[in-house]
C-alpha cells in the first residue's frame, strides 16, 4: 500500500484540526491560570496589608511617645488603613 500524499486541502484539514484542538487544551487551561492569578493577586494584597500595617503600627506608637494625646487619632489612622485592606483582601475571594 502506496503512502497517502498530502495534498495542500488534507493539509488544510489537518491544520484546522490542531487549532481547534489548541483552542480546547487553552479553554480548559484557562480556569487554571485565572485561579493561579488570584491566589498570586491574593498573596502580594496580603503581604503588602500586613506589611503596612506592621509599619503603620510602628509609627503610631512613635507618634505616641512624641503626642500622647493624640493615641485615639493615631489608633483610628491604623484602624481604618487595616479595615481597608482587609475588605480588598475579602474582595479578592480569600
Amino acid at each position: 500500500m502506496q503512502p497517502m500524499a498530502i495534498t495542500s486541502r488534507r493539509a488544510a484539514t489537518i491544520a484546522r484540526g490542531e487549532a481547534k484542538d489548541a483552542r480546547r487544551i487553552a479553554a480548559l487551561q484557562q480556569p487554571a491560570a485565572d485561579a493561579a492569578i488570584r491566589i498570586q493577586a491574593g498573596a502580594y494584597t496580603a503581604h503588602t496589608a500586613l506589611l503596612c500595617s506592621e509599619l503603620l503600627t510602628m509609627q503610631e506608637s512613635a507618634a505616641f511617645r512624641r503626642t500622647p494625646t493624640g493615641e485615639e487619632r493615631y489608633t483610628s489612622i491604623v484602624n481604618a488603613f487595616c479595615g481597608l485592606a482587609t475588605a480588598e483582601i475579602v474582595r479578592l475571594g480569600l
